[in-house]
């Protein structure tokens, strides 16, 4: 460790150094082979690629993160791994992240990395990870004085896409949709996160497949970590059915008292409303018929409203009418 402090430059570099080799003393890495979990796997069955997602974490202050996948950093050295491993299941998984705005001077390292990687030290310095770091364009590998590749150094709107084959267990970058090398690593079918960090202030936008790549093999070739919307179906409308038990009644205790009380005023209403109807039935009709139609409205149980004897009256309106024309005829 020593020997190593000797040759990086500077304070800073050797206390970020120091910081890590303590982190993974005290933390264990999960290097174990395996594929997406149940949980894992609903929640892209749902949600597709949108499932990807970055959120800081102990110690990331200076990080904000909006929509799961837009990350700015203000300064210190951060990283950020996503919430899903790769899923291990097709050949290749690929992803990419646009330098929105990087200032002068910070350096962005992409790649990948395994569980519980310090989130002080950028990606591809410490073991069990690699990376492709902006400041130099090199690619790291698990430690930071090892450039396992050298490449062109990127800034501000330039896109850096990391690959990763879990069959083989090589790694692969791209610039501006141009590969630019490829790493083996034993890392075969080990779980894998993608892994995003920078040292100084910075606007980084990850896209895990929801929307197209810079690198064209990857659209054609369906690289991205799952489709760009989720595949599972809405859920069903709720109804009842025979085979349908009710496990839990989220209405109040008194619920029933209460709907009792409010379907006798409904019947009430609806028998007021029809006493109406046939009243006003009866007296149209009524009007209409022979002076020998029957004395009452409608049944004298339901309505207390009598007809004149002599048949309904007419308005004084239309009587003034009639006689008018009466008298017209006359003259």
């Amino acid at each position: 460790m020593e020997s190593v402090l000797d040759k990086l430059e500077g304070m800073t570099a050797q206390h970020n150094y120091t910081y890590a080799c303590q982190y993974m003393e005290s933390h264990s890495i999960d290097d174990s082979d395996g594929q997406l979990d149940s949980s894992d796997t609903e929640l892209v069955m749902e949600h597709g690629a949108s499932a990807w997602h970055f959120t800081p974490g102990e110690g990331n202050s200076g990080v904000v993160v909006r929509d799961g996948t837009e990350i700015e950093f203000s300064s210190g050295e951060n990283s950020l791994l996503s919430n899903i491993q790769f899923p291990n299941e097709q050949r290749v998984y690929y992803y990419e992240v646009r330098l929105s705005h990087v200032s002068a001077g910070t350096n962005v390292a992409i790649g990948i990395a395994m569980k519980s990687y310090p989130p002080l030290r950028l990606a591809g310095w410490v073991r069990n990870s690699i990376a492709y770091h902006s400041g130099d364009g090199c690619v790291y590998y698990s430690h930071p004085l090892d450039k396992c590749r050298q490449a062109k150094r990127t800034c501000t709107s330039d896109t850096v896409g990391v690959g990763w084959r879990p069959r083989s267990g090589k790694a692969f970058f791209a610039i501006n949709g141009a590969i630019i090398c490829h790493i083996r690593t034993p890392w075969a079918r080990k779980r894998l996160y993608p892994a995003v960090s920078a040292d100084g202030p910075c606007t980084l936008s990850v896209n895990m497949g929801t929307r197209a790549f810079v690198l064209s093999h990857a659209n054609m070739r369906y690289w991205a970590v799952a489709p760009p919307e989720g595949t599972r179906l809405p859920p069903p409308l709720y109804q009842v059915t025979p085979e349908t038990e009710l496990l839990a009644d989220s209405r109040p205790p008194d619920y029933n008292d209460h709907h009792a009380a409010h379907t006798a005023i409904e019947v009430g209403a609806d028998a007021d409303d029809e006493h109406t109807d046939t009243c006003e039935s009866a007296i149209a009709k009524s009007n209409g018929e022979s002076q020998n139609r029957p004395r009452s409205c409608c049944s004298p149980s339901l309505c207390s409203h009598e007809l004149p004897a002599d048949g309904p009256r007419r308005s004084s309106a239309s009587s003034h009418i009639q006689s008018s024309g009466s008298k017209r005829q006359a003259t």
